[in-house]
């Protein structure tokens, strides 16, 4: 993990970069659920959704491994026209 872009984006203000961590664990696990449950069901727009989520945020902390995995993700709504889906929940 670099946390020089980190740095950057918050200014150099260590609680900003506390609470921007602290999301971060909060957020991947759930949106991680999330794609566990809308994959197997087919549910590409919330798919698509929450992986464009987690890019963002895995841009952020320069995590490089899972950024490149990341657009694997994303492109699995180029397979079906994601307007025309709804999104049952999980």
């Amino acid at each position: 993990m670099d946390l020089d872009f980190l740095d950057k984006f918050t200014g150099g203000d260590q609680e900003l970069t506390i609470q921007l961590i602290e999301i971060f664990l909060k957020q991947v696990p759930e949106a991680i659920g999330e794609v566990e449950c809308t994959h197997p069901r087919r549910d590409w727009k919330e798919t698509h959704a929450v992986a464009h989520k987690l890019k963002s945020s895995i841009a952020i902390f320069e995590l490089h491994e899972l950024k490149n995995s990341s657009p694997t993700l994303k492109n699995m709504h180029a397979m079906v026209n994601v307007s025309k889906i709804s999104s049952p929940l999980c």
